[in-house]
């Protein structure tokens, strides 16, 4: 690890579709070396329906029935079911190799085969056995149940009560049988599968957003494609597939596909954050990719017109792009218990105040805890919501007054912004689209660089947040070697060769807690 840099990509590897986000990650494939899916794609072996298609479509020509036989007629079932596009294509080359070959009989074979008539079998039978055929059940620690659904190109994982998997499993019905589900039948099928989860299928762990894994990290890009980044000490690249099972909420939206020429100096242009609190926002940020440890609480304070709703959307955008980006104020503690649950960051702005009781629910969302009440249409059972995220504020006062919130913010100061020197919001959105995937990847280029020098931070004092104290250290030395080499005639973020260049390079004051007064 001594002595590597994050260079950028030669022109050969730009070339590759995945290759061009190689960060001197492993090489052996799409997650690294030694990284073994979790659920494997199927292989390319005699099962394969297109191909056993294809191999009946050759004989089509001399063998009109060959098109018909039951293991041909099952295949192109699967591939009506899972894949329409390549059902119609293989449909149409059948009609070419033999015109006397009836495509509308295969139409209704291949209906046949997964509708028997209605005496024999319901709706919802056909629907919990549709989904038991296309998708993998199992259920998290919560035992709640999760689906994870292969398709062309991508995996897909959903909680089965959920709209994600609902809407799935319509349109996967509505291509097998050519018609809708009632919402009652639908609620039964998921009602049921749900169950099969529980208590026929293996736990999984499931993550929001950001994991732990191996000696790095893995980021949901949250985007069409369900693609994720790992970071790890070497550098980081994006995959195809996450190692590790990744679902979402109807509010996600994806990050941006990181930049291999990151500038996380851009991100300047965009905030209106103090140059003496740089290093400490970009450390929080790092931070909110780090579910394993507590996270501090992000707290900005300005007068009118000091950009602060617009600061706090640009930094989230960077760790948790959301439908909302900004949230008014909670009206009570389960409303802050319940954005953490369907949110990675909770983002609140232009508070005037919290009561002592969410002020106490923001120290636990920090450190990991939950908030539990009678599950309805029960005697007694809990519904229990347990979670730990980052979150971030804003308000012209300062909020945090308690003093087991104060010892665990981050408290920044903007300062007002001159009338001549204010931006429209359409000049701004524009300007950040353009630079957002930049200042992502040299983002990601910082958080690398700081996973690598973290073993060589040694603190003898401890504070409140011990767990951010170490990253605290690490982040102002990686920044600080980014920007001596930006100087020089290497442009790249450079990781400190050794523990006694890192003494070297790290500050001298730790870091503290800093009180609302500033």
């Amino acid at each position: 690890m001594a002595g590597r840099s994050f260079s950028a990509a030669s022109a050969t590897t730009q070339a590759n579709h995945h290759d061009h986000h190689d960060r001197h990650i492993g090489e052996g494939g799409d997650v690294g070396d030694g990284a073994v899916p979790l659920f494997p794609p199927p292989q390319s072996d005699g099962t394969d329906p297109v191909g056993r298609v294809k191999a009946a479509i050759a004989r089509l020509a001399d063998d009109v029935g060959a098109i018909f036989e039951p293991s041909v007629i099952a295949a192109l079932t699967t591939l009506r079911a899972q894949d329409l596009a390549a059902y119609q294509r293989l449909r149409q080359k059948a009609k070419q190799a033999n015109p006397a070959c009836s495509v509308t009989e295969l139409d209704r074979a291949t209906r046949r085969t997964t509708s028997t008539p209605a005496d024999e079998r319901s709706t919802l039978d056909d629907l919990v056995a549709l989904a038991r055929a296309q998708c993998h059940l199992h259920h998290d620690a919560d035992r709640q149940a999760v689906a994870v659904i292969r398709l062309p190109g991508r995996r897909e994982v959903w909680r089965v009560q959920s709209s994600g998997f609902e809407d799935w499993l319509r349109a996967a019905y509505w291509r097998a049988y050519e018609t809708g589900v009632a919402d009652s039948t639908m609620k039964a099928a998921l009602a049921t599968l749900a169950a099969a989860g529980i208590n026929d299928g293996d736990e999984v762990a499931v993550h929001v957003r950001a994991a732990r894994w191996q000696d790095g990290y893995v980021i949901d890009l949250c985007d069409e494609h369900w693609q994720a980044v790992v970071v790890t000490p070497s550098g980081w690249q994006v995959v195809a597939e996450s190692p590790v099972l990744f679902t979402r909420t109807p509010s996600m939206r994806p990050l941006p596909m990181p930049a291999i020429d990151g500038d996380v100096g851009l991100l300047w242009q965009h905030t209106n954050v103090p140059a003496g609190r740089r290093v400490m926002v970009l450390t929080w940020l790092i931070d909110g990719f780090r579910p394993d440890t507590p996270f501090p609480v992000l707290e900005l304070v300005g007068e009118q017109g000091s950009a602060k709703s617009t600061t706090q959307s640009v930094l989230r955008s960077l760790v948790d792009p959301n439908k909302v980006m900004l949230r008014g104020r909670p009206k009570t503690v389960e409303d802050v218990f319940v954005a953490a649950a369907n949110n990675w960051v909770v983002s609140y702005e232009n508070l005037s105040s919290l009561t002592p009781e969410q002020q106490d629910a923001l120290c636990t969302l920090a450190t990991g805890g939950g908030f539990a009440s009678r599950q309805f249409y029960t005697n007694g059972e809990e519904h229990v919501l347990e979670c730990k995220r980052p979150v971030m504020m804003n308000g012209i006062a300062v909020v945090a007054t308690r003093p087991d919130l104060i010892d665990r913010v981050i408290h920044v100061d903007l300062p007002r912004i001159p009338t001549e020197a204010r931006r429209d919001d359409a000049d701004t959105h524009a300007g950040w689209e353009r630079d957002q995937p930049r200042v992502f990847g040299g983002l990601l280029d910082l958080f690398a660089a700081a996973l690598a020098v973290l073993p060589s931070v040694h603190l003898t004092h401890k504070q409140r947040m011990a767990d951010f104290e170490p990253l605290g250290e690490a982040v102002p030395a990686c920044w600080a070697s980014h920007r001596a080499s930006s100087r020089g005639s290497t442009p790249s973020l450079c990781v400190p060769a050794s523990a006694g260049r890192w003494r070297a390079m790290r500050l001298r004051r730790p870091w503290t807690s800093t009180s609302p007064s500033g």
